[in-house]
């Protein structure tokens, strides 16, 4: 009897402990989950705020096509948000809808410093990330029959990232933007003398992502 209440006094806070340590794990799950779902609704509203602006200003012949998914060789997936083929170039669209300020981290990363004054962590510089998904598009193209030189290459494909309402003062990248400043932006590239490869790159493009919603 004495063995027996012993072994209680003993097992019964152990259980309890082991189920505090249960909620505490599940509610961090669960506030990692619930701000995961938050960010990504974020970006979807930035990324429908890039669309709606660029639909604002562009031709009727110029085509938007909004996240635009791919696997490159390595069967890494890419996402590019928008890609805007227009008169003025092929411009690959990064969106990033971030409150707060964002500064330069190092090298490869960026930093957000929120309202409060606290920051989140690092974050892989988007102009790096961009770059690689228009380094992988290329390759796509060249897969489906596409081959373009180096000056095409620079002539015919921009990269933009656009912060929706981020204070980027402090970031000297031409490329950095905010979305009050898109249109501007991309009316200061030069109008592209070839049309027809812009034209068939933009087919290309667009039959790749019906083959893959088809295929869904």
């Amino acid at each position: 009897m004495i063995i027996g209440i012993i072994i209680l006094s003993v097992l019964i806070p152990f259980l309890i402990w082991l189920f505090i340590i249960f909620l505490l794990k599940h509610g961090a799950k669960q506030a990692k989950i619930q701000k995961e779902k938050r960010n990504k609704v974020k970006g979807k509203f930035g990324e429908q705020l890039v669309s709606k602006c660029i639909n604002q200003f562009k031709d009727e012949d110029e085509i938007l096509i909004n996240n635009f998914l791919f696997h490159d060789k390595y069967d890494k997936r890419h996402e590019i948000d928008h890609i805007f083929f227009s008169k003025r170039g092929i411009f690959a669209i990064e969106t990033k809808n971030y409150i707060g300020s964002i500064h330069k981290y190092d090298y490869e990363h960026y930093i957000q410093i929120l309202p409060n004054g606290n920051n989140n962590p690092p974050f892989y510089s988007p102009v790096k990330q961009n770059e690689g998904h228009i380094r992988s598009l290329l390759y796509l193209l060249k897969d489906n029959g596409i081959y373009l030189t180096y000056d095409e290459r620079e002539s015919l494909f921009h990269s933009l990232i656009v912060f929706i309402k981020s204070d980027i003062s402090s970031i000297e990248e031409p490329t950095v933007i905010n979305l009050s400043d898109l249109e501007e932006t991309i009316f200061s590239y030069p109008i592209e003398c070839n049309q027809q490869l812009i034209h068939d790159i933009a087919n290309t493009i667009v039959e790749i992502q019906n083959k893959q919603v088809s295929s869904e």
